[in-house]
């Protein structure tokens, strides 16, 4: 196996460097590095290979390119779950705060590097369950070490949620103790939809610059590296590990046609061909 990994450094002189099986490059238009190395290393593009595409920031919304998008869409998520259940509760700076700063490497013990906990923590910091000053303090001395302990403290200030703080709540702690990694169902959902509305719905003359910075594209060069690829026969799988709430639509929505984000028609920017 031999695999590639782009991003658009585009203020940097382009360079590719090899690390083992894998080859990195500060371009998407170093693809055909990626093949012209691969076939030195005596892999043959027809039936018996395999092409496995990364969707999320590399099929579409490339890293460097087009990627804060798809962060867009989750952030969006985020803040319209908070304030559905918070109502008139809801204070959008502070879940700015918390969520940008929990969103961190850094805090990665404590959140597990999982989104629907880093949502969960951020509605019940922002509904004043766990209030901001506390969460920091806590952190900070130690005192708080996982997500579990996190949720543990919350569940024993049920009395002090709302209805739909107490469901969403009931919802992860339920999930959780399924071993669910994907314990915050709702939250998901509303990402999946935010997701598929920021794709396909600009002009298609949309300026490019625009364009990129607002609506979710497919990778140009990735696009033609594939279709060069299965027209020789190469076998093509996408694979992602965005789970399949975010994903995919509930029955009753696919069943009045929501697709899949991978089904889902997008445009394409970028090509191997461009300056």
């Amino acid at each position: 196996m031999r695999g590639f990994i782009g991003h658009d450094k585009l203020t940097e002189k382009k360079w590719v460097n090899l690390e083992g099986s894998l080859m990195l490059a500060n371009r998407w238009q170093a693809l055909p590095d990626f093949l012209e190395w691969t076939l030195k290393e005596g892999f043959v593009f027809d039936e018996q290979t395999a092409l496995i595409l990364d969707l999320d920031k590399t099929t579409f919304g490339p890293r460097g390119r087009n990627d804060k998008v798809i962060d867009q869409a989750r952030v969006t998520a985020v803040r319209l779950i908070v304030e559905q259940l918070l109502g008139a509760d809801f204070d959008e700076a502070v879940l700015g705060e918390v969520y940008d700063e929990l969103n961190q490497i850094k805090y990665h013990p404590f959140t597990g590097d999982n989104q629907d906990y880093l949502a969960y923590i951020s509605l019940m910091v922002v509904g004043q369950i766990y209030p901001a000053n506390r969460l920091w303090a806590d952190l900070e001395s130690g005192r708080l070490t996982g997500v579990h302990q996190f949720v543990t403290l919350c569940d024993a200030r049920q009395a002090q949620m709302n209805e739909g703080l107490r469901e969403a709540h009931r919802e992860v702690t339920g999930h959780m103790a399924k071993e669910d990694p994907t314990p915050f169902k709702r939250f998901r959902l509303q990402e999946y939809q935010a997701t598929v509305a920021l794709m396909d719905f600009l002009p298609d003359d949309t300026a490019e610059a625009e364009l990129l910075s607002r609506e979710i594209t497919m990778t140009g060069e990735v696009v033609e590296i594939t279709e060069q690829l299965i027209a020789q026969g190469v076998l093509t799988f996408g694979l992602s590990d965005k789970p399949d709430e975010a994903s995919v639509p509930p029955a009753e929505a696919a069943a009045q046609g929501a697709l899949p984000l991978h089904r889902i028609p997008m445009k394409i920017v970028g090509g191997l061909n461009r300056d």
